[in-house]
Parts: C-alpha cells; sequence; structure tokens
C-alpha cells in the first residue's frame, strides 16, 4: 500500500527491508574485529556505523532520488 501511495521506493521488495535492515546494521557490527585488523583500513567507529546505516537505510545508495541501475 506504502508503494502504491507513493511512500515506498518502487523498487524496493517489501518482504525484504526488515532482513536488508538488520543486515546493514547487524553485519558491520559483527565484523568490526576483522577489520580493525587490517592495519590499511580506518578503524571502524561506532559513530561512522551508525551514520552509515542511517545514510544507507534512509537516502539509499544512489541518494538523491536517483535511479541510476534500477529497471
Amino acid at each position: 500500500k506504502a508503494q502504491e501511495e507513493g511512500r515506498l521506493n518502487p523498487g524496493i521488495t517489501p518482504v525484504l527491508v526488515l532482513t536488508s535492515t538488520v543486515s546493514v546494521i547487524m553485519l558491520p557490527l559483527a565484523s568490526r574485529g576483522f577489520f580493525d585488523k587490517i592495519p590499511v583500513l580506518p578503524p571502524l567507529e561506532k559513530d561512522m556505523l551508525r551514520q552509515h546505516a542511517l545514510s544507507l537505510i534512509l537516502d539509499g545508495i544512489c541518494g538523491n532520488g536517483s535511479t541510476e541501475g534500477q529497471p
């Protein structure tokens, strides 16, 4: 219904929203120790992870209403 009303991105599959959201939040947290051991990568700070997850969830990868890559 939200897609029909234009409140939800039409390219999103509603049944995958929960799984995707949990993945965006939990995977970086779970792999944080692994990434911290790679010296050429900056440490994954909690605030950086929070900002990244919020930006990805709220704005998507393309941002600014871009539909590049969508069918």
